[in-house]
């Protein structure tokens, strides 16, 4: 009976164990691999990701820094598409967002962006547009405006 009881539950369970124990070391090595940040610049990245109207590349999400000016200020938007492509890759845990903004560039190109909710309150609390600022974003897919970016932090350039 023994014998029994560990081929079909035993085994089973621990092979389960094993499997969620890969699972979250997976995904604790994706998220620090998001903590190393570069710098780009904005202009050559959107001229460099736009797409054929329609479609959308997505790609592995991954952090970066760049200068660019507030446009607008966040607005509630709808942000279930940048969710879904960010879970899709694997990426955990999701950053909150219900926010969307508009910056612009150096060359004064002008690009939607996602904003992570909790830097959201805090650009409506203490910011107004026209105010520059060194951007930590995150990349996650490409379609015809450009890039696709989830802003996460900010610092206040000195002019």
């Amino acid at each position: 009976m023994s014998k029994i009881l560990q081929k079909k539950i035993i085994t089973p369970l621990l092979l389960l164990l094993l499997f969620f124990i890969s699972t979250a070391v997976f995904s604790s090595t994706a998220d620090n691999k998001l903590k190393t940040v570069n710098k780009i610049d904005l202009d050559h990245l959107i001229e460099k990701t736009k797409t054929v109207k329609g479609k959308k590349y997505i790609i592995k999400p991954v952090m970066f820094s760049f200068d660019a000016t507030i446009q607008t200020l966040p607005k509630k938007g709808n942000t279930d598409y940048i969710k879904q492509t960010l879970a899709m890759m694997g990426l955990r845990p999701i950053p909150e967002m219900s926010y969307q903004m508009f910056v612009r560039s150096q060359k004064g190109e002008v690009i939607a962006v996602y904003v992570e909710d909790k830097l959201a309150e805090q650009l409506l609390k203490t910011n107004k547009p026209e105010q520059r600022f060194l951007w930590q974003a995150l990349h996650s897919y490409n379609y015809f405006r450009g890039p696709a970016l989830v802003l996460m932090s900010y610092k206040k350039i000195q002019n």
